[in-house]
């Protein structure tokens, strides 16, 4: 029971031994694609998460499965190189292992864009239990979690086909509580004999008499948070029956019970399921039967990486105070109902920067019960989760630098607010910010707010320029009226002679930088988040656009007092270079989405056929007319210069030429490395892939 007297709130880890033909005791047909098909039409009709813990030819021969798995929203976890035993290894042969290892998990993240994190040794580590050098080899590969510990349970005993009558079982399925009173916690502590006497929970012999007894918690292993196999296994219930062989009904009741019966003994447990097993003959009906009976019994099943932050609470401490690499690290303390707001911040390598984008969030005049904070580790080398957390932030750690995109949706799939805000590790928002975010999502009908981002200072060259050009001003509602090549013209040339018309609170947008962005939940689930396909530049117009397309459109609007300082110290080199990024984004949302053209800038061309002209005639007026283009084709800027009697925006003509040159070599870049679609593994696809073929 939790403090408040209601039932403690109850997970359940689905797990599946993914071995195939190399985990057989014996030689028989058995069709690894059909079977794992089966299981995954399963799953989908329950709308289950599971854990496939992965022998590594399986990954290495038949990767459109691991991708297919992953596709789905399933967690991939090893299971040894060729399910060979890890105990009593030799140096030579642990390091051959550990090269199997490296090859296969390579290949995983190739085709799901992650690497294992999570660990099951074939045949559970028995008989020793423990091998610090299987331990040591694992986490020095980044494997965050190990699940090596079988812990037998009662029901065992009971299975019908070792029991002539049948009647212990059909005794204890009438009166379940013979499985936890004092003679059956008697029967487990003798059971699992072997463990506590050589695990040696928690450093002692009576402690991990109490472990076995309290619930059978996670804990760590050195740097691995253990996670214990409190329930039977399939095999234990059912034996090791031939794939093509059915199972008398008797034992798949039994096998039901048992599950079902094991799933009391704790917070969090886990059911194991051999694929070869249950996709075989009859047995499918069992996974079908148990998982349909979860939602009664109250059960959620959760994959590890959905349950990071509860395991890593109830294994009540972390090693050396080293962090996790994988899923929520910390819980900013809450009032227990959801926040109206969460606001996500993504981070690579922030430990500087961060302190003070948190700082400012801490000054909201919006109350800060009613927003969250969210920090996304984005695989960072330096401190950025221990600061982060330090002041007071929920974190979400991944295991490497995965890019923006990425990072948000993660912080998306931990959020709990309806309205998602989100911004950078380098930016400071105002003390409104939220506040004014919040005020235009009193319409109902808003699905997304954006606001201004401005640079924190004007004191260097590039900075003022930035500031009067700011290519992370929203985009006006007027794109959405057409894509010709006339239309678009005549926008690009009014923003070049500064004649645009001011945004007005309330405007409708196209789209707004990631930077200062604010959506509905909903809209943003819906669209699976940003496309991970985007690695720098691009993922938020690429969202705003798929918004807008989607049946019924998109009311984004523009909030004005909704302010955002951007701090950097750019160089011309920087403001070039992040130009060309753009111009790769751009380039990527062309090839994704045919309605959108590529940019053309018109000066850039018309400047280079000027230079081109002056060194193929060897005159000098096609080079002198070269050089003065600029400051005709944007008059705002010597206008500005006329005003403010300075010669200083004289030279913006010329950044500016450079920029939209830079964009359109992006541009190039990125339509000769083309562009492929990594769907959200946290918040789904997109667009669904094609289904591997069963037959």
């Amino acid at each position: 029971m939790s403090e408040a007297g209601a039932p403690e709130h109850r997970r359940v880890l689905v797990c599946f031994d993914y071995e195939a033909h190399w985990g057989m005791p014996f030689t028989s047909s058995y069709d690894l694609e059909a079977g794992t098909l089966r299981i995954l039409e399963v799953l989908a009709r329950h709308d289950t998460r599971a854990i496939f813990f992965t022998v590594g030819a399986i990954a290495l021969e038949r990767p459109d499965l691991i991708e297919e798995i992953s596709r789905r929203g399933h967690e991939i976890a090893g299971h040894g190189w060729r399910h060979e035993r890890l105990t009593g290894l030799s140096p030579s042969e642990l390091e051959r292992f550990g090269a199997g290892l490296d090859e296969s998990d390579g290949v995983i993240e190739a085709v799901t864009g992650k690497r294992p994190v999570g660990f099951r040794a074939p045949y559970l580590l028995g008989p020793s239990f423990f091998d610090a050098a299987v331990y040591e080899l694992l986490s020095s590969r980044g494997y965050q979690w190990a699940s090596n510990r079988e812990l037998r349970h009662v029901v065992e005993l009971l299975r019908p086909d070792r029991i002539g009558s049948g009647r212990p079982w059909h005794l204890a399925r009438a009166r379940p509580g013979l499985l936890e009173g004092t003679p059956a916690q008697l029967l487990t502590l003798a059971l699992n004999a072997r463990v506590w006497s050589r695990d040696r929970v928690g450093g002692s012999m009576p402690s991990a008499i109490r472990w076995l007894r309290s619930g059978r918690r996670p804990y760590y292993r050195g740097r691995l948070l253990e996670i214990p196999l409190y329930s039977p296994l399939d095999c234990d219930l059912l034996g090791l029956p031939d794939p093509s062989e059915p199972t008398p009904q008797a034992l798949l009741d039994f096998a039901r019970f048992a599950f079902l019966a094991s799933l009391a003994q704790g917070p969090v447990t886990m059911l194991t399921f051999h694929d070869w097993i249950i996709a075989g003959a009859n047995r499918l009906s069992l996974l079908d039967d148990v998982l349909a009976s979860l939602p009664e019994l109250g059960i959620e099943a959760v994959t590890v990486e959905d349950s990071w932050s509860e395991l890593t609470r109830l294994a009540g401490h972390k090693p050396d105070g080293e962090i996790p690499r994988r899923g929520e690290l910390t819980e900013a303390p809450h009032t227990g109902l959801s926040p109206e707001m969460s606001v996500i911040i993504s981070s690579y390598n922030g430990e500087q920067r961060l302190p003070v984008t948190l700082e400012h969030l801490r000054h909201q005049s919006l109350s800060s019960e009613r927003f969250e904070v969210i920090v996304v580790d984005d695989g960072s080398t330096d401190r950025t989760a221990e600061v982060a957390a330090a002041q007071g932030a929920r974190v979400v750690c991944l295991e490497r630098n995965r890019g923006p995109a990425a990072a948000r949706n993660a912080g998306l799939a931990a959020a709990r607010a309806d309205i998602i805000a989100i911004t950078d590790d380098d930016c400071e928002p105002a003390a409104d910010w939220l506040a004014a975010l919040h005020s235009s999502f009193s319409d109902p009908h808003t699905d997304g707010v954006g606001g201004l981002v401005l640079p924190t200072s004007t004191d260097r060259f590039c900075l003022r320029y930035l500031a009067a050009r700011n290519p992370l001003a929203p985009l006006t509602a007027e794109l959405l009226v057409s894509n010709r090549l006339g239309y678009r013209l005549r926008l690009y040339l009014r923003r070049a002679l500064g004649t645009d018309s001011e945004l007005l609170a309330g405007a409708e947008l196209y789209a707004m930088a990631g930077a200062n962005m604010a959506f509905r939940r909903e809209p943003l689930f819906e669209l699976g988040g940003f496309d991970e396909g985007f690695k720098f530049a691009g993922e938020d117009t690429d969202l705003c656009h798929r918004a807008h397309a989607r049946a019924g459109g998109a009311r984004l609007l523009y909030q004005p007092g909704a302010v955002v300082l951007h701090r950097f110290r750019p160089n011309l080199a920087d403001t070039l270079r992040r130009s060309r990024a753009y111009g790769r984004g751009n380039a990527r949302a062309a090839i994704k989405h045919p309605e959108v053209r590529f940019i053309v800038f018109p000066f850039p061309v018309l400047v280079l056929t000027a230079l081109m002209a002056a060194t193929l005639t060897r005159r000098k007026a096609p080079g002198v007319l070269g050089a003065v283009i600029p400051l005709l084709a944007y008059p705002r800027w010597p206008v500005r210069a006329w005003h403010r009697r300075s010669w200083e925006p004289l030279a913006y003509a010329y950044v500016q030429l450079a920029e939209e040159t830079c964009t359109m070599l992006g541009e190039l870049e990125g339509s000769r490395a083309g562009y492929a679609p990594v769907p959200s593994s946290l918040l789904g696809a997109e667009e669904a892939a094609p289904a591997l073929s069963s037959s």
